[in-house]
């Protein structure tokens, strides 16, 4: 069984946006797979891996990654 997280990687300059991926794991090895989809740091909610409701980026995106 594998087990699967969105997850968000933030740029290393501050003002760019940053990359959702998923990371999936199967038999103790994690793989991550990017996605071509970008978003600011402020736009994501590490707590529950998804993006802020409120955000511009929610209506284009959470149906994607989803």
């Amino acid at each position: 069984m594998a087990k699967e997280k969105v997850k968000f990687r933030p740029s290393q300059e501050k003002k760019k946006k940053g990359v959702i991926y998923y990371q999936i794991i199967h038999r103790r090895k994690a793989v991550q797979i990017a996605t071509k989809y970008r978003i600011y740091p402020q736009d994501w909610d590490e707590e529950k891996s998804a993006i802020f409701p409120n955000s511009r980026a929610f209506a284009a995106l959470q149906h994607c990654v989803d």
